[in-house]
């Protein structure tokens, strides 16, 4: 991408500046919306959508496009982990919280790690135009858990006040 748009360092230091404000600087909007509405739904398709932003970045005519295909990478993002916080509240036993926001923390950042390697690996035999390949799972996630939960993760009540308050 970086020679495709004829882009510099200081334009990628840009391009990652875009996604690391808004998937940092937004978040506390975001978690105060989840907390005043039912947004657990919103998780089934901003996974799916983080996929296809990142993918897509290869099909960016010109570095505005790849910009803001990097700011809606952000806002999925900032959207992914207040979703996932509240949703891990439902289906975490009380007792075991600690562990299970670490065992969150520490799966995200195995993924974030993993995630340059898995693309270049997958650039050794295919484009960047093929990338769009690599969203596939994440979308049949979407469409799976969709489906399985009637669209809306708030279909999970496993941790309700009362019934599993010190499992």
């Amino acid at each position: 991408i970086m020679l495709k748009l004829d882009m510099t360092l200081t334009m990628c230091g840009l391009l990652v500046m875009v996604l690391s404000i808004t998937a940092n600087i937004i978040q506390p909007a975001i978690g105060y919306a989840i907390d005043r509405h039912d947004a657990s739904r919103l998780l089934l398709g901003a996974v799916p959508l983080c996929g296809l932003f990142i993918c897509f970045a290869g099909y960016a005519p010109n570095k505005p496009v790849l910009f803001l295909l990097c700011a809606l990478l952000g806002v999925t993002v900032a959207a992914i982990h207040p979703l996932g916080t509240s949703l891990l509240g439902k289906v975490a036993p009380i007792r075991n919280m600690g562990r299970s926001m670490a065992c969150y923390i520490v799966g995200g950042n195995i993924g974030f790690a993993a995630e340059p390697v898995a693309v270049m690996a997958f650039l050794e035999y295919y484009t960047l135009e093929d990338m769009p390949i690599l969203a596939i799972p994440g979308l049949l996630l979407g469409i799976y858990c969709g489906g399985m939960y009637g669209g809306s993760i708030s279909a999970i009540t496993l941790n309700t006040p009362g019934t599993n308050s010190n499992a």
